[in-house]
């Protein structure tokens, strides 16, 4: 690929301490490699399809997603066994794990609510667009701010993922006039928790 001989990726290999060693190309020995970049390629491809409120600027988003995803599947060439857990040693668990693109309310702490905290909204509109590199957290990307952040206390509805209620407003979600949900979440939300 083109992307691994460019002069930006050569400086930021050498200045990562890094050797770069190119192979012949059509050589079996990459034929691995290659096979999981289209894989990951066509999960991020299919989470980004699939994600109506989020457009193709989260790309990046959705490869790393993808990445964390696959890397705690299990592989027949491993012989059922998750890369994720012969790495680390320890059993996966997945159940922190959601949908890409998922609607959520993420929880304002009441020092951050200012003046009049307990009468101030307690969550804000998001979508969780990742994983933090914390235990546990989940990384956001709030509209309203236009940014994202690492967050534990994120509440989601999956099932809203690809509803025709959500249509694609540009870079960001737009629920409606008001950006915040004042509204406790749904019984069929559930809290994010790892």
């Amino acid at each position: 690929e083109p992307t691994f001989t460019s002069r930006d990726f050569r400086k930021y290999a050498s200045n990562s301490g890094l050797t770069l060693e190119y192979s012949v190309a059509g050589d079996n020995h990459t034929a691995f490699a290659e096979s999981a970049i289209r894989t990951l390629k066509a999960m991020t491809r299919s989470m980004l399809l699939r994600a109506v409120h989020l457009d193709q600027g989260f790309w990046p988003e959705a490869l790393r997603y993808a990445a964390y995803t696959q890397n705690r599947l299990p592989m027949a060439v491993l012989g059922g066994a998750c890369p994720f857990a012969l790495y680390s040693g320890h059993e996966v668990d997945v159940s922190h794990l959601r949908v890409f693109g998922s609607p959520c309310v993420v929880h304002v702490p009441r020092s951050a609510r200012g003046s009049g905290a307990s009468l101030q909204t307690t969550g804000v509109a998001a979508i969780v667009v990742g994983y933090a590199d914390l235990a546990g957290c989940y990384n956001v990307f709030i509209p309203s701010r236009n940014s994202c952040i690492d967050r534990i206390s994120v509440y989601t509805d999956e099932n809203l993922v690809t509803s025709a209620e959500l249509k694609p407003t540009g870079r960001v979600f737009d629920p409606g006039a008001d950006d915040q949900w004042f509204a406790p979440p749904s019984s069929r939300s559930r809290p994010l928790r790892a």
